[in-house]
């Protein structure tokens, strides 16, 4: 019998053969599976998390191997972490169990190969032009000064790969995820990586709102040209925060024939936004399949073991000792985001020196913390955050986390589903098993739900605000 080989991996895994015989069949049979396997990924993953790694691959069947040809080495390594088994078990429950066959996932040379021919932002370099724009990069967000976790695993090797090795495959890079969790000291980290290797190249690094503000004024004195000037001889654009792009059509436009431009110049182009593109509203459907055309990566909260190595990283050569177990209390009880992390350990160390202690203890934490407006004593839960909405609401736990389809029980649902998501490190599909034992797509719908409904009803927000600030003085 053959064994399966999953990229670098050599496993023991016996897969039933699809037919006994190569012929038409047998690529019909491959299809059909291979369709399965997709549709059954299609309901247990994410949208975003399905439409990265699942339609980007090839399969082919030779009568004994289903061959499955990634664009990357980043999607093979994360198919081979966490979606592996799910296809190996998909294509035993629907092919012939008589008959052994291998399966292998791969990279598919040929379009690394096409890439690697296109052009690279290097061959710019040394190009007339304006652009320079890098005197706005923070030399202090590094790729050594960001701290690894399960977090942020994929998200990191892919923008050393975007600085270090441009090409199709990863053009553009889009960092998307919640506010405060790392997405711009990785784009600064992109710039500084670049230029540490060739301090002639031209970065260009703008905020959404500064791509607008200059299109604009541009506009308003009837010299576009200026505007497109800034993107001469470009050899990298960041651009942070793509989202407030959405709603602005004339801004849409001129970004989207910038984007083609450089594109097609093989000009490395890296972008964040605080959703994946599909997700965005008034966002145009164009400029979506773009932002996701070369690589994405998503950056996640931080877990408790990542943001306690945040906390001893940050006390390095600060002159103030934080004992291990000191960190892990803080990350236990700062659970949002890497921004309010690293505001919290300020004010520690701002007490600490204050009063002349060289060594951070748990007293002087707790002290601090309860005078900061949202400390929470104790991590909070499903359970607290469910008893809290059902309070503020007056409705009954049961109605909340069961069936009921009323609007007077849908609405806490939801909310309480994405304060769940806001206050808490679990998985849409843990939230959804908490609440009711839903899946991971209602919690996600509930989210957007929430969100969309906030903009709109200011009483609804209130009551939203009102309750997040309830949970956060618990």
């Amino acid at each position: 019998m053959m064994l399966v080989a999953w990229g670098s991996w050599q496993r023991g895994w016996r897969l039933p053969r699809l037919r006994h015989h190569v012929g038409e069949e047998n690529l019909v049979d491959s299809a059909r599976i291979w369709e399965s396997v997709q549709k059954s990924l299609g309901d247990t993953m994410s949208r975003e998390e399905f439409r990265r790694l699942i339609p980007p691959l090839k399969s082919s069947f030779d009568g004994s191997e289903l061959l499955l040809r990634a664009p990357n080495q980043h999607v093979v390594n994360e198919l081979n972490a966490r979606f592996m088994r799910r296809i190996h078990d998909e294509i035993v429950r629907n092919a012939d169990p008589l008959h052994p066959v291998s399966v292998r996932l791969v990279v598919d040379r040929d379009r690394c190969s096409q890439a690697s021919k296109g052009p690279r932002s290097a061959g710019r370099i040394g190009k007339p032009g304006r652009a320079r724009g890098s005197n706005n990069i923070n030399r202090a967000y590094t790729f050594d000064s960001f701290v690894d976790g399960s977090s942020n695993q994929w998200a990191k090797p892919a923008a050393q790969s975007a600085a270090r090795s441009p090409s199709s495959t990863h053009n553009p890079l889009l960092l998307y995820g919640g506010v405060g969790l790392g997405k711009t000291h990785l784009l600064h980290a992109v710039a500084n990586d670049v230029q540490s290797s060739d301090r002639m190249s031209r970065v260009l690094y703008w905020v959404s709102k500064d791509f607008v503000e200059k299109m604009v004024a541009s506009l308003n004195r009837g010299r576009i040209q200026e505007f497109t000037d800034h993107f001469n001889a470009v050899d990298l654009l960041l651009i942070d925060d793509i989202q407030f792009l959405a709603a602005k059509e004339k801004c849409q436009e001129e970004f989207f024939h910038v984007f083609n431009r450089l594109h097609d110049e093989g000009v490395q182009m890296v972008f964040t936004s605080d959703q994946f593109p599909t997700e965005i509203d008034r966002l145009e459907e164009r400029l979506q399949s773009r932002l996701v055309y070369g690589l994405s990566a998503e950056v996640k909260p931080p877990d408790l073991e990542t943001r306690a190595a945040i906390l001893l990283k940050k006390c390095d050569n600060t002159g103030v000792t934080l004992p291990h177990s000191v960190a892990m209390y803080i990350a236990e009880r700062v659970r949002k985001n890497v921004r309010e992390l690293e505001g919290d350990l300020r004010n520690i160390q701002l007490r600490a020196s204050q009063q002349r202690e060289s060594v951070i203890s748990q007293d002087l934490v707790n002290y601090t913390l309860h005078e900061l407006v949202g400390y929470r004593v104790r991590p909070l839960t499903v359970t607290a955050i469910v008893d809290q909405v059902t309070e503020y609401f007056g409705v009954r736990k049961r109605d909340l986390v069961g069936k009921t389809r009323t609007r007077t029980i849908v609405r806490p649902r939801q909310i309480a589903m994405a304060l769940a998501r806001e206050f808490t490190d679990l998985s849409l599909q843990e939230i959804g098993v908490a609440i009711g034992n839903k899946d991971h797509t209602t919690v996600l719908h509930a989210c957007k739900q929430v969100a969309l409904v906030r903009k709109s009803d200011p009483r609804f927000d209130a009551d939203y605000s009102n309750l997040a600030k309830l949970l956060s003085q618990q």
